[in-house]
């Protein structure tokens, strides 16, 4: 056994779906009325405006109707624009512009999780972000001209009622997201581009008061909208983590895993999940007190020497589980276990590239080490791998960013022998 498993050290990056949510109060729709609407008269924004709507919202996966309205400024289905789910092709976020059907993107709305959602226009060209990242809409979409009434949960004119839970809504003036961002974990703030925003923050009362400061109207005290019921209003609990990075590493016959979150706000739980082909497998259950400030570091290591002898790949993934039981899961990350049989320095991928990248070597047996990168006249710029390493496939990040722009060689040494030299090219 001691020399059947390879060693591999694979540096994986990947997100988690689970987004913070600041703790506070949210509202929630369709508990006793598919239809509820919250409403105000709120600020008008002329049809060559850019624009930002945006929300964050926690979706209960139920409701009979075709589909469902979310947030949407304007009169009625004919003037306005909004976002919406569409629950008749997928649960596909999608985008409502002046009249029906909408315009479905190619991302699907997560259940049981708080989302950050996002509709932006920008010189007449629209956009849907999901998460921070941007969708693809199914169709070109027209700029269109706005209305002065925004609606939460539905619109005036039908009966596709939100299930679920919104808050944070603001909505801007500019176009606040042009490409893919991190959401962030703090309430939304009020600037000069802030039309209206509203933070849900009353554990009482009739009205959700408007904190932009341009008193563009209160949520529910519309003629004719259903107003705002305390109950409804509720502390809900947030989903603190944010899952930043994910690395798997693999020697001899043990592998650690590592993954780094944003700061926890309580204690959180991290079940560890194996696979050999055969299911998911629980390996391990951690528990994560808080701390204050600053990202959090956490490792795990397991020896798979139990494993078949005839493994060739295993797999790995985190669940996570917040405070309300809300879950979700890394992406699957597969490491190769099968001893290469010829010693070789890969082409970095990407090439070009900037800034990072990827260079793959192979070893056939333990020896010393040395992965160096130099700049065309032949000096050392960085050295990524100088240890004693054991028969693997190896795959290194390498990057650029304090580098400009140019020519450079990256060179393999085994035991101070050389293997291979290849050229790799930073374009900025």
């Amino acid at each position: 056994m001691k020399n059947f498993y390879s060693v591999l050290s694979i540096l994986l990056l990947t997100s988690i779906t689970l987004y913070a949510q600041t703790p506070g109060n949210a509202y929630r729709f369709g508990i006793t009325h598919a239809d509820e609407i919250i409403e105000a008269n709120g600020f008008g924004t002329s049809n060559t405006d850019d624009i930002t709507l945006e929300a964050w919202v926690k979706w209960s996966g139920i409701g009979s109707e075709g589909n469902q309205i979310i947030v949407y400024n304007g009169l009625d289905a004919t003037d306005g624009y909004g976002i919406g789910i569409d629950q008749e092709h997928g649960n596909k976020l999608s985008l409502l512009l002046n009249t029906l059907p909408m315009v479905n993107s190619n991302s699907t709305l997560p259940t049981g999780s708080w989302s950050h959602i996002a509709a932006v226009r920008n010189s007449g060209n629209w956009k849907l972000y999901l998460n921070g990242s941007a969708t693809s809409l199914s169709s070109s979409v027209a700029p269109i001209a706005p209305s002065t009434y925004l609606k939460v949960g539905n619109n005036t004119n039908t009966w596709w009622g939100f299930r679920g839970t919104i808050d944070e809504v603001r909505l801007s003036t500019m176009a606040r997201y042009t490409g893919n961002f991190t959401p962030s974990n703090v309430p939304f703030t009020s600037d000069a581009s802030t039309a209206t925003l509203y933070h849900f923050d009353e554990l009482s009362g009739q009205t959700v008061i408007d904190a932009s400061g341009g008193n563009n109207g209160h949520l529910g005290t519309t003629t004719g909208s259903e107003v705002e019921d305390p109950d409804r209003v509720t502390s809900d609990a947030p989903l603190p983590v944010l899952l930043y990075s994910f690395s798997a590493r693999m020697v001899k016959n043990k592998i650690k895993l590592s993954w780094q979150t944003s700061p926890l706000t309580d204690v959180e739980l991290f079940e560890i999940q194996r696979s050999d082909g055969n299911g998911w497998h629980r390996a391990a259950l951690i528990k994560a007190q808080p701390q204050s400030g600053g990202f959090q570091d956490f490792s795990w290591t397991e020896d798979i020497s139990f494993l078949a002898k005839n493994l060739t790949e295993i797999s790995y993934r985190i669940k996570y589980t917040d405070l309300t039981g809300s879950t979700a899961y890394s992406q699957t990350q597969t490491i190769n276990v099968k001893k290469p049989t010829s010693m070789w320095l890969a082409q970095n991928f990407p090439n070009p590239f900037n800034p990072g990248t990827s260079i793959s070597y192979a070893l056939t047996e333990p020896a010393d080490v040395k992965l160096i990168v130099y700049n065309r006249m032949g000096e050392e710029i960085q050295t990524l791998v100088n240890e004693y390493q054991y028969e693997s496939i190896y795959s290194i990040s390498f990057d650029a960013s304090r580098l400009p722009s140019g020519l450079y060689f990256y060179k393999l040494l085994v035991n101070n022998r050389f293997v291979d030299i290849k050229k790799m090219l930073v374009i900025k």
